[in-house]
């Protein structure tokens, strides 16, 4: 009598995830592993900690492209497109060894003796942007 094929189904469970390499492992007929080498790459969700990291890097991606707009609007009249300055605003280059960020803020937000706060005229998550632009770009 020829043997009958043996059929296995596979579900994934956290409890057959291999967590050191993303790998699922799958189980065997007698409930043994088969080594993630002779498995078929099978996709697994990253661990939230990935995904936070993940979105937090791309809240600052669109956070510095949304602070470029209001730089672009705002500021490069003065400070120039390039941080570079002009006779109306200092340069800005070198800014994210100059100062930092909350430094930077609150001199944007309340102003200091070269020029006026922009409280009244931005909102709190446009002066951050801003922030966030400044100490990337230049």
């Amino acid at each position: 009598m020829p043997a009958s094929p043996v059929v296995a189904s596979v579900v994934a469970t956290p409890s057959t995830t291999a967590p050191s390499t993303g790998v699922m492992k799958t189980p065997t007929r007698q409930g043994e592993e088969v080594p993630p080498s002779a498995q078929a790459n099978v996709p697994v969700e990253p661990p939230p900690t990935v995904i936070a990291t993940r979105i937090e890097a791309a809240s600052g991606v669109v956070r510095i492209a949304n602070g470029g707009e209001v730089y672009g609007a705002t500021c490069a009249r003065c400070h120039g497109d390039n941080g570079v300055g002009s006779q109306q605003g200092s340069a800005l280059l070198g800014a994210s060894n100059r100062w930092s960020g909350p430094t930077l803020l609150n001199e944007l937000t309340n102003g200091h003796a070269f020029t006026f706060g922009f409280a009244d005229k931005l909102s709190a998550d446009e002066l951050t942007n801003v922030v966030a632009y400044v100490l990337a770009s230049f």
